[in-house]
């Protein structure tokens, strides 16, 4: 498994676990603000509300409370051929970064949800069953003995720059689908989808690519923020967005 711990330093997708995971009250920070500028007149005022924190974002999917939750991922072949850890690597990193968020978690959307199997579970269970590729996920969700299936399909990934061998630049496009499990029907609907998750790694890159890089780190780097950028859609965080660089 990879070194989570020490990637987090190094790439924006760790850095933003971090930010979440030590929430600041930048409110408190904006109301001694204020109470100290009132004396300085109305132009320091405005130039203070000027930089107030932007809204808290809202969980896309607010189903996870108090459920159990899976994650399987389906790679494309092209993509799994070259990567063949990627499967797994990409649940890893989901299933880590929403266990860390629980422990920082006031507005109860990850509440007493538990993560029964580790995703090396469900990758052993695709490997063993093949012909699932071929079933609606609806019919395979069911047989996982989980109420909630995060289901990723890798539709795109490469750590090359396109029409290029020698430039390097994460590229990764995510379909996201969240279904849900009754268990005592045993039935599974489709409760929240995102066709068309991407982004580039590093996201400032030139879509040309970067001529020192190397394969390994941009795999790295690019699994880091995309996974950050998935776990955001389960709970509320910070806007994080640094500018027309984001790729929703």
């Amino acid at each position: 498994m990879l070194d989570l711990h020490q990637r987090a330093r190094n790439t924006r997708g760790g850095f933003l676990l971090t930010v979440f995971m030590r929430k600041v009250d930048l409110y408190r920070l904006l109301v001694v603000s204020l109470s100290g500028v009132l004396l300085c007149g109305c132009n320091i005022i405005g130039a203070v509300a000027a930089k107030a924190p932007k809204p808290d974002i809202l969980a896309a999917y607010k189903g996870l409370a108090g459920k159990s939750v899976g994650i399987m991922v389906y790679v494309d072949p092209d993509a799994a051929m070259n990567w063949p850890t990627l499967q797994l690597d990409l649940a890893n990193y989901l299933q880590y970064k929403l266990q860390q968020a629980q422990k920082d978690d006031k507005d109860g959307d990850l509440k007493g949800t538990t993560f029964p199997y580790e995703p090396r579970s469900f990758v052993r269970y695709q490997k063993e069953h093949p012909g699932i590729e071929a079933l609606p996920i609806t019919q395979v969700a069911p047989k996982l003995g989980v109420e909630r299936l995060i289901y990723l399909q890798v539709n795109e990934f490469t750590t090359r720059a396109e029409g290029t061998i020698t430039m390097y630049l994460g590229r990764i496009n995510v379909t996201l689908q969240v279904i849900e499990v009754d268990p005592v029907t045993k039935t599974a609907t489709v409760g929240y989808t995102d066709p068309n998750i991407r982004m580039k790694y590093p996201r400032t890159a030139p879509d040309e690519g970067l001529l020192n890089g190397n394969d390994r780190r941009i795999y790295q780097g690019t699994l880091d923020e995309i996974s950050t950028q998935l776990a955001l859609k389960f709970f509320r965080h910070p806007d994080y967005s640094i500018g027309s660089g984001d790729q929703n």
